[in-house]
């Protein structure tokens, strides 16, 4: 249950093939899976994709530490995982009163749509593409949402009617 009872996100790599499906367990629906994007906002050439991509992060040449000292460069979608968890950080700071339904919600509502992939499929959250999901993390859009939710009712959002953009009470 985590959290108090408010429920835990689990967040796993889709994968370094650029294969058109996410490796196991990432493919469960109960689960995020975050691919990669590059510093051009596209995907990542070797981030897996498809039907379960849920988010994609930055994740080519990542500067890390190195095994036996000092930095490197790096890539993979082991590298964006972990930003999209320090942005899940981000958001249940903000507002700790959030479920992890409403913060995997705000993930995916907050996410900028990169790279022309046409995000045509229109799925709970929005427009969303087989390539990024409902695409980049966007760390500044989420933490304003999440804080602009009211405390008494943090997971009461209000859906977009006609066309209108998603908001929740109050704005952000």
């Amino acid at each position: 249950t985590g959290r108090n009872g408010k429920g835990t996100l689990i967040l796993f790599a889709s994968g370094n093939d650029p294969y058109p499906w996410v490796v196991y367990p990432g493919w469960f629906s109960r689960f995020m899976s975050i691919g990669g994007s590059t510093d051009q906002d596209r995907r990542w050439q070797s981030s897996a994709f498809g039907h379960d991509i849920d988010l994609v992060a930055p994740s080519l040449d990542i500067l890390t530490t190195s095994v036996g000292g000092g930095y490197g460069r790096t890539s993979g979608t082991s590298f964006a995982t972990p930003m999209v968890a320090g942005v899940v950080a981000l958001i249940a700071s903000a507002n700790p009163k959030l479920t992890a339904d409403s913060i995997r919600a705000i993930l995916e509502l907050t996410a900028d749509k990169i790279g022309g992939y046409g995000y045509e499929e229109e799925r709970e959250h929005g427009g969303w593409s087989p390539y990024t999901g409902y695409g980049r993390v966007n760390a500044g859009r989420a933490v304003r949402m999440a804080a602009g939710l009211p405390q008494s009712d943090p997971d009461r959002l209000i859906w977009p009617r006609g066309g209108e953009e998603l908001r929740p009470e109050g704005s952000y």
